[in-house]
């Protein structure tokens, strides 16, 4: 009984302790939720406001929230912002740019002062309220994270580079991309062989067009047609999209087929927005062939479009930050550097290299060149390493061209030129993995162990014979 009695009581006491453990949660969350509120609705500097934030600023070494907010109160004044939520009215300002742009201005402004802050503020409630109060406020206006910010009193919301740098970190500026500095490559060539942002290769059996990348501020399209046994890029379309942040107040399209590589976007101009935000570069001709190189400043990306002999060779370079942005928001399943080429549409190119000759099992049509032609032609100047290499050797076979080689020479310089730090996940091999040589040394093998196994088998058999 007294057992009983007492493991009653210890029931009831862990009971009401996990009571008063609910109702303390509910105390801090509902005082959150109070801090939270009053900073996305106020979101005004006052060292006695109702969002907590301390008067009296610390050292350096501490949590110090009033520079963000007289920046972001400055911002207010000077881009002439009334503080109502939401906007009742979209009132035209700084000639002609919506209310809600200038908005985004002020809240991108107090959002990036307080990213700066975070690691000395990680422990801050008052931080944490302010940044997910202004998250919520730039989700209702739809606000980028990339694009203008404010740089001070006198500079309005287009600052020059470096302005106000105690207040923003260094690297904002009007119209720069405010992220790491981690970046990924995609690029597409040849048959058309795929490089993913995820690093991963393939080769795809595509006709007509498809995105490489295509999310809320740029579009590369390629479109490939058959040649030969195979298929390859024969028209690229690059689509900029609106950024009313940086200016860009329009699409910028930039087309380029098999016979034509402009020089200019197409309506003839090479810059576009405030600080060149949307550029194109020509490289001129060169022994690499056409080259155009087109740059967005605000989203730090590099797109190289680069014409050999009719066929295309597309690379990109994107913030790391982008990517993950872009695979987050998934507009479009059928990105080649997100997703691939559908499976149904992949090569296994190790294969049709593998049997030489005997590819008449993959297609009715017989090999271009043969695979020890090809291999020949693709190591001459030992330059071509890994996929790069299995590529060459695979176009050469599907095409008999031997303009294949170079476009896929281009295709690795252009990814090491875009990423330099590619080079380091390469294993540099120079052979191909999968070769008719390797494929009858491996038979040759299995053959040899089936031999011995069949001799251990039977010398096993007689000696249990006279044992008997």
């Amino acid at each position: 009984m007294e057992h009983s009695v007492c493991a009653d009581l210890l029931l009831l006491s862990q009971r009401r302790a996990h009571a008063t453990a609910a109702a303390a949660a509910v105390v801090v969350f509902t005082l959150s939720l109070i801090v939270f509120d009053s900073s996305a609705l106020s979101l005004r500097s006052s060292s006695s406001s109702s969002s907590g934030l301390p008067s009296d600023g610390p050292s350096d070494g501490l949590c110090d929230l009033s520079r963000c907010w007289e920046l972001y109160t400055s911002a207010q004044e000077s881009l002439q912002i009334q503080d109502e939520y939401p906007a009742s009215r979209l009132r035209p300002v700084l000639g002609g740019v919506e209310d809600v742009v200038v908005r985004c201005v002020a809240f991108r402004t107090f959002f990036l002062c307080l990213r700066n802050m975070s690691r000395r503020c990680l422990g801050d409630l008052s931080f944490h309220s302010a940044h997910k109060g202004v998250e919520k406020l730039m989700g209702s206006h739809n606000c980028s994270v990339w694009g203008r910010v404010y740089g001070g009193r006198g500079n309005g919301a287009a600052p020059s580079a470096g302005s106000n740098s105690s207040s923003l970190p260094p690297s904002v500026s009007s119209c720069s991309f405010p992220g790491s500095s981690s970046y990924e490559h995609c690029g597409v060539f040849g048959d058309p062989h795929l490089r993913t942002f995820s690093g991963s290769f393939v080769t795809c059996d595509l006709q007509g067009a498809w995105p490489l990348v295509d999310n809320e501020y740029l579009t590369v399209q390629v479109t490939s047609d058959r040649v030969g046994l195979g298929t390859a890029v024969k028209k690229v379309t690059v689509l900029v999209k609106r950024n009313d942040d940086c200016d860009v107040d329009r699409y910028v399209t930039y087309q380029a087929t098999s016979a034509d590589l402009p020089a200019t976007f197409d309506d003839g101009q090479t810059v576009f927005g405030r600080s060149d935000s949307v550029s194109i570069q020509d490289d001129g001709r060169r022994a690499t062939g056409h080259v155009r190189r087109m740059y967005i400043r605000y989203i730090d990306t590099t797109v190289v479009v680069r014409l050999h002999a009719g066929h295309f060779a597309v690379s990109l370079k994107m913030p790391s930050e982008i990517v993950n942005y872009t695979v987050k928001q998934d507009t479009n399943p059928l990105q080649l550097c997100v997703h691939s080429c559908p499976s149904r549409q992949r090569i296994d190119i190790r294969k049709v290299i593998s049997f030489g000759d005997e590819r008449r099992s993959w297609t009715t049509a017989a090999a271009a060149m043969t695979v020890e032609d090809a291999v020949s032609e693709c190591r001459a100047d030992r330059l071509l390493v890994d996929y790069y290499l299995d590529s060459c050797v695979f176009d050469l076979m599907t095409t008999g061209d031997s303009n294949s080689k170079s476009l896929s020479l281009y295709a690795y310089m252009d990814a090491v030129m875009l990423l330099p730090a590619i080079a380091s996940k390469f294993d540099n091999r120079t052979t191909l993995c999968f070769s008719l040589g390797q494929r009858t040394v491996v038979v040759d093998y299995l053959l040899l162990l089936l031999l011995l196994l069949i001799i251990a088998l039977v010398s096993e058999r007689r000696r249990r014979r006279t044992c008997f």
